[in-house]
């Protein structure tokens, strides 16, 4: 006797395809998910930083300054905002400006600052290897 299961077979075949592949988008969607929440996953590059008049704000995620670039005036006091959002400490330093910040683990710091020498100053975190990672940006005076 002949005994057609060709058809069931394929149904079956083809239900269990579709079932492993929900299952991986799923998996695919649950990582990118948890991942971008903690922070670990980032899409796109954060937009260019512009600074308001007499204040600069500078936030750390995930071992980066978010802020790679800020501007200000020459001879303009400056109050700086440092925002750290990670659970390690960092530092802002500037070495030609003989400046040197703390920023406590998930906390803040403030300093006001006057710049009267225009130019492109590099700051970055001084905690060993942070810098290696990244830590790093460019302070630009504009006279």
């Amino acid at each position: 006797m002949l005994n057609n299961t060709s058809i069931p077979l394929s149904q079956n075949k083809l239900l269990q395809n579709i079932v492993i592949i929900v299952a991986v988008l799923a998996a695919a969607a649950l990582f990118i998910i948890t991942f971008t929440n903690l922070g670990l996953l980032h899409f796109g590059s954060p937009a260019e930083f512009v600074p308001t008049t007499g204040s600069v704000v500078l936030q750390t995620k995930d071992f980066k300054f978010v802020q790679e670039e800020m501007r200000v005036s020459a001879g303009t006091e400056v109050q700086l905002a440092l925002s750290n959002n990670d659970i390690l400490a960092h530092s802002f330093d500037v070495d030609e400006l003989d400046l040197h910040i703390a920023m406590p683990a998930n906390d803040s710091a403030e300093a006001t600052i006057t710049i009267t020498q225009p130019g492109a100053y590099t700051f970055y975190c001084a905690i060993p290897g942070h810098r290696g990672a990244g830590m790093i940006g460019t302070l630009i005076v504009k006279s």
